[in-house]
């Protein structure tokens, strides 16, 4: 399954591709789930970016038993969200929870193994680390660091 996190309408889209190439099999994913509260979203239009605050997404990670993912989204004027995002068997994702940063402009995360996940708030100025629970994916906060402007986690 191929992965595509959207940055304006906040969407994970998923794409069934071709194991020996790599080449999507269809034009259209075959699944796709928000990546915010549904009251974000205008009661109007499938596809319609969040308005309820204004948000992007940056960033995007699978967790190594792929059974979860996790997505970064951007809220203007208040801290930002990591989506919890469920997968199915077939790799069908779907949104489980939402977890705030603890700051403003979540730009990167990170898995460290399959134990913690990183977070850098670019405009807050801090790093921070969540436990990961093995079995629901849930995120706990463990640690906050402070680290000028963070923009890209390795």
């Amino acid at each position: 399954v191929l992965y595509v996190l959207t940055e304006l309408s906040c969407r994970l889209l998923a794409f069934r591709v071709c194991r020996q190439t790599g080449k999507p099999l269809d034009k259209t994913p075959f699944a796709s789930s928000r990546t915010l509260p549904r009251e974000c979203y205008p009661p109007s239009g499938v596809n319609a970016p969040p308005s309820r605050p204004k948000s992007t997404c940056a960033a995007l990670v699978v967790h190594p038993s792929g059974r979860f993912a996790y997505a970064s989204n951007r809220a203007i004027g208040v801290d930002g969200l990591v989506s919890v995002i469920s997968l199915s068997e077939d790799g069908a994702p779907f949104t489980s929870m939402h977890v705030t940063t603890g700051g403003r402009t979540p730009r990167e995360i990170a898995l460290v193994g399959s134990d913690l996940l990183l977070v850098a708030n670019q405009d807050s100025s801090i790093i921070l680390s969540f436990a990961i629970d093995q079995k629901t994916g849930a995120l706990a906060k463990k640690h906050q660091v402070a680290c000028p402007t963070p923009v890209c986690l390795l």
